[in-house]
This record gives C-alpha cells, structure tokens and sequence, in this order.
C-alpha cells in the first residue's frame, strides 16, 4: 500500500527524509530489561526525520499486533535543529494511533516502549506512518 500524500511509511529500521523513506537504519534498541514487578520492557529510539522545512506534522499512526499482557507506547519529540538539544521540546506520548502531532518544526523523532508481562509474549509494532503537508 503506497502513502497518501505526505505521508511515510516507516517499516522497521528505516528512515524517512520530507516524507518518504529515505532508508533502512534508524533504530536504535536499548537492552531488554526486567523491572521490578517483572514486566520485559524494549525501547526502540529511531533516527530524527527531516521534512525539509518547517510544517505542522499532522496524524501520527501504527500498526501493532498486541497479544495479551503486551502493550506499544509511542513518544514523539520535535526540534528545528539537526540534532536534538535543548532547543527540542520534552517526548510527548501519543494517546492513540491517528493523533495528531499538532507541532510545527522541520524535524521530529519518535520512540517506541515494547513491554510484556508474559517473556514468552512480545508485541510488534509492524508500521509507523507521519503525516505532514
């Protein structure tokens, strides 16, 4: 299935540049850990996008399989510089897949938190799509 217009469609590991993906690096996986109450926990931290100007970034959605115990948590930060720094604003959770963005900034990176209750179980994020004018 191709985007709509201004769209990217990020499969795993890749990168997207003004809206179309660009390549297939872009995540990084901190280690696996167990918390205290025994819950297996995966953050994926993936590479800063770059619209190629400013723009209101728009809907932010995914695709996950979610078997029971299991959850996807999804976080997005903007910034117009190349690299995130002060200037950037705090990760802001994403309620529910198809929220809006709502911020306007040439460069927005995104992390995603896998966790489990069950070592057996894991959830899959299969599709990560940014929309923006």
């Amino acid at each position: 299935m191709l985007p709509a217009a201004g769209a990217a469609t990020v499969p795993e590991d890749a990168t997207a540049r003004g809206g179309v993906v660009a390549g297939a690096k872009g995540r990084r996986e901190r280690t696996a850990r167990l918390d205290s109450a025994g819950l297996l926990r995966r953050t994926f931290v993936v590479d800063v996008f770059d619209a190629g100007q400013s723009v209101t970034w728009g809907a932010f959605s995914w695709l996950a399989s979610l078997p029971p115990g299991t959850a996807v948590t999804l976080q997005v930060r903007t910034g117009n510089a190349p690299t995130p720094d002060a200037s950037w604003s705090a990760f802001t959770p994403v309620t529910a897949s198809g929220d809006a963005v709502g911020s306007t900034a040439r460069y927005l990176q995104y992390r995603a938190f896998l966790s489990s209750s069950d070592t057996s179980l894991s959830p899959l994020l299969h599709e990560v799509r940014l929309n923006h004018p």
